[in-house]
């Protein structure tokens, strides 16, 4: 541990533990070397063995305490608190302990306790930068910029030779808004310490937002060869994001020929290889990788993500398998994972293994921001915004997590803060995603010539953004210039006819706008440019299926699940096929799969119910058709569902509410004939007459209408 050897060292302890698992020190010990390796989860178990084995032993306590108050959620910060408070009643001089707790409390929103629990920190250990940066967010958080701007002043006056003090209140600056203010503090802070990581970053971010790319250049230049390893690669990252492709790999290839041996290095340079369509490079280098050490994981990982990106799903799955296989606590691999079902439609296995990757590593940010834009996307706006708010402090000026709140309050109608939300990014930074938001709510005004101009900065600084080109479609389209916004797409589809995403998209507008011929044309196009073959073989299923061309869709689809199996959307368009060709028991085993593999597919239950009803199965039909029912209790179609199958297990009351539900939802000729067989049935035939002739001025030709009649002639008939 003295030499930061923090492997060998975890090793050794492990050792340690295993001959002396009732030894609170060693569990101890154990814990801070998982800490040292970035294995929080880890480093917190073994914390809290140590204090079941030794409840006074105070330093695995207070650090248990800590990892649970920055990385849990509300019920861990509650137990945290009360352990730290037990901690205090013993040792009521630990500061340390006395500054989590504040943190703890600042976490729990009792801003008045944590005020004046840091303050005492203060009083005691007044150079304490950490006590006033959370003293200062406080008083932020109670909107008291004067104040927290004071507690930041008095943390510099106390460290006048702490570069770190200086950084801090410039980055405070920043978010304020107050750039000239806070170019002056990141100076301060490089004229104590010149090559200070922080402030030579923050100052470069500052530069480049401001727009002085070559002053930013030539910052994240120096940070290319700072002491420490964190900073290597945002100057390569700054040559891509300028456009600079070729400078970009350049800079990545000469930090990985620096250490061919470097995890990091490696995964950078695959990464660039793949932002710049060199598969084939990236896919060499992880063989290279994989030739030394087959069990390579990072590689295995590398390479997974590579097929996954390529649409060989099942290759991809089966890298990720010897992953997890080893490493079944790796977050990454959890995240990969995710990925995988997000491409087979999966989506309740997607939000658990995002909830995995996240309960692993709670400071995995990426697999943070994906959990809470799938909740967005399952309408749960809500709990989006509790997973972005349980985000750990350090990570909370995020642009992304600024990104994707913006979205989930969107997603809750409160457009109002989302503006605020864009602003204070946009303020920081123009990047493309703030601007489709710009645009987005520009668009939601009518202000279509704001919308086109925030777009197409977008798309200046992203050409692949497919959002940015679709709302600078319908900026124009908004703007009654339909005709326009298809011009405008297909000049840029021919300025980019190696941009498979644009061709793609440009097929899903002509799709939209019901020319398929021409939209087939795009389809191909981005398949030879080498889109998912997935995603481009449903569209064209879905071209097909429009054109009654089953013959074609059911080959798609076919095509899809001999390459991967797993995918849950090709399973439900192939129900659907066979649904419509009369093939009802090869529908059905379709439907079994997509619920096999989504147990939670609203649509797939509610089909397979009407089916197996209509086959003879009822009382089969209708556990599926409640279950649908509680997943989507305000759908017109699956409650017509549920009625129609109470109907067919002789419940009739309960039929006729179902199916006076499904009609208040959305009237169709089907549902008004079933809710009027219903209505016979319980003895009401002036309402079955009345729903009858309703579904006959629908449409006369729906077979339940006939049925309808049918029931109406034969009740006539026994009352005669």
């Amino acid at each position: 541990m003295q030499a930061r050897d923090f492997r060998r060292a975890l090793l050794e302890f492990k050792n340690a533990v295993q001959a002396m698992p009732r030894d609170a020190e060693s569990q101890y010990q154990l814990g801070n070397a998982s800490a040292a390796t970035g294995d929080l989860a880890g480093a917190a178990a073994a914390y809290r063995r140590a204090a079941e084995i030794n409840p006074h032993h105070q330093e695995a306590q207070n650090r248990l305490a800590q990892i649970m108050a920055v990385l849990g959620d509300r019920a861990m910060v509650e137990d945290a608190e009360k352990r730290l408070r037990a901690l205090l009643d013993v040792a009521p001089a630990d500061m340390s302990a006395l500054n989590t707790l504040a943190f703890a409390e600042l976490k729990l929103g009792d801003h008045d306790d944590a005020i004046r629990h840091l303050q005492e920190v203060l009083s005691q250990s007044p150079k304490q930068l950490g006590s006033a940066v959370l003293l200062a967010q406080a008083r932020l958080e109670q909107k008291d910029a004067a104040g927290a701007e004071a507690a930041l002043k008095r943390a510099c006056e106390q460290n006048p030779s702490s570069p770190d003090a200086f950084a801090v209140m410039g980055r405070f600056y920043t978010t304020l808004g107050r750039t000239a203010e806070a170019e002056q503090q990141f100076e301060r802070a490089l004229a104590v310490a010149p090559k200070h990581g922080p402030a030579l970053f923050y100052l470069a971010m500052l530069e480049n937002t401001q727009g002085g790319k070559q002053e930013a250049e030539a910052h994240f230049k120096l940070l290319s060869t700072h002491p420490e390893k964190t900073y290597w690669p945002l100057y390569g990252m700054f040559l891509f994001e300028q456009g600079r492709s070729a400078e970009a790999v350049s800079e990545f290839e000469r930090l990985y020929r620096g250490d061919p041996n470097d995890p990091a290095a490696q995964t950078r340079l695959i990464g660039i290889y793949r932002a710049v369509n060199r598969t084939a490079d990236a896919e060499k280098l992880v063989n290279t990788v994989l030739a030394r050490n087959p069990k390579d994981w990072r590689a295995l990982l590398e390479r997974s993500t590579l097929r996954l990106a390529r649409g060989n799903y099942a290759d991809a799955q089966g890298d990720l398998n010897q992953v997890l296989h080893e490493n079944p606590a790796m977050a990454q691999a959890h995240y990969v994972q995710a990925r995988i079902h997000e491409k087979n439609g999966a989506r309740l296995s997607q939000r658990q293994e995002l909830n995995e990757a996240l309960r692993l590593d709670p400071l995995f940010l990426p697999a943070r921001v994906a959990l809470a834009r799938l909740l967005t996307q399952m309408n749960a706006a809500k709990t989006a915004l509790e997973v972005l708010e349980e985000t750990p402090a350090p990570q909370k000026a995020s642009l992304a997590l600024v990104v994707e709140r913006n979205w989930a309050l969107a997603g809750q109608g409160n457009l109002a803060a989302m503006q605020k939300g864009v602003e204070q990014g946009l303020r920081q930074q123009r990047l493309p995603d703030l601007l489709i938001q710009d645009a987005f709510l520009k668009l939601g005004k009518r202000n279509f010539e704001g919308a086109k101009n925030a777009a197409e900065e977008a798309l200046r600084a992203s050409p692949g953004e497919i959002r940015g080109l679709e709302l600078l479609a319908r900026s124009y389209a908004g703007h009654d210039q339909a005709a326009a916004a298809l011009a405008k797409l297909e000049d840029y589809a021919a300025q980019q006819p190696q941009s498979a995403s644009v061709q793609f998209f440009l097929g899903q507008w002509l799709l939209e706008q019901g020319d398929r011929n021409r939209a087939r044309e795009a389809f191909y196009a981005a398949k030879k440019a080498g889109f998912d073959t997935t995603d481009v073989g449903l569209s064209l299923a879905q071209v097909d299926l429009l054109d009654a061309k089953w013959q074609d869709a059911r080959q798609q689809i076919v095509e899809i699940l001999r390459a991967n199996n797993g995918n849950i959307t090709a399973h439900y368009w192939l129900a659907q096929v066979e649904e419509i060709q009369g093939h009802r028991q090869e529908s059905i085993e379709q439907y079994r799969k997509v619920i096999a593999a989504d147990p939670g597919n609203t649509a797939a239950l509610n089909n397979l119910a009407f089916l197996l009803a209509q086959t003879g199965a009822p009382g089969e039909a209708l556990p599926l058709a409640q279950h649908a029912k509680e997943l989507a209790p305000a759908n017109a179609a699956v409650a017509d569902t549920l009625g129609w199958i109470l109907y067919q297990n002789g419940l009739y009351s309960l039929a006729v509410k179902q199916l006076e539900e499904a009609n208040r939802l959305e009237s169709t000729a089907r549902r008004v004939s079933h809710l009027s067989m219903a209505y016979l049935k319980v003895g009401t035939p002036a309402k079955a007459r009345a729903m009858l002739q309703q579904a006959l001025k629908l449409d006369p030709k729906v077979p339940e209408v006939r049925q309808a009649q049918e029931l109406m002639a034969g009740s006539a008939d026994l009352s005669n």
